[in-house]
């Protein structure tokens, strides 16, 4: 597995937009071979330095630092923010499966070369500890994965997240996942 590395994982900050944006155009769809988006999986999206500054006062939007060089990301929003496209179908789903008092989590991306040694685990772990704060008041966290990003799918199930609905957008099934909060 190679040497021990020292993961920090804190709060998503405007410092970190830059190479936060880096990280996501190198994971990107459009970006990636077949095969990469089959064995690393791929992130859903546009996602820019713009977007990331708009996060950091997400809900529990995190960051993953390997001996301080970042190498993971997760991305979180409050749920009425979105109305349309992937994110607005998820939160409509939710919600129709039952779900309340949630946040949407994602989209997260890990490095390659960091993969498999629990960046994605710890990440999440902090972002629902953020989230069960009695102040933030969540229950849950919901995101979505497009079907055919089984790697992700995969590490998502791996950390404990659960398929609690469906949907499909542009002729693309969707997996909305759920995790519990507290």
């Amino acid at each position: 597995m190679g040497a021990a590395h020292s993961l920090e994982v804190r709060r998503l900050t405007a410092a970190d937009t830059d190479w936060a944006a880096a990280i996501f155009a190198a994971n990107a769809r459009d970006n990636l071979t077949e095969e990469q988006q089959r064995t690393g999986g791929f992130v859903q999206g546009r996602i820019d330095a713009d977007m990331i500054s708009g996060r950091v006062a997400g809900p529990a939007s995190v960051v993953a630092l390997a001996d301080g060089v970042g190498v993971g990301v997760v991305l979180t929003a409050g749920a009425d923010e979105y109305k349309q496209g992937p994110p607005g179908l998820a939160v409509e789903a939710a919600r129709e499966a039952g779900l309340t008092d949630f946040f949407l989590y994602g989209p997260g991306v890990v490095d390659a070369g960091h993969r498999g040694r629990g960046v994605l685990r710890a990440m999440k772990d902090e972002v629902i500890r953020l989230a069960a704060s009695e102040e933030a008041g969540y229950r849950w966290a919901v995101g979505f994965v497009e079907h055919t990003n089984e790697a992700s799918m995969a590490a998502h199930a791996k950390t404990g997240w659960q398929s609690v609905a469906t949907f499909e957008f542009k002729g693309r099934p969707y997996d909305v996942i759920a995790h519990p909060v507290g």
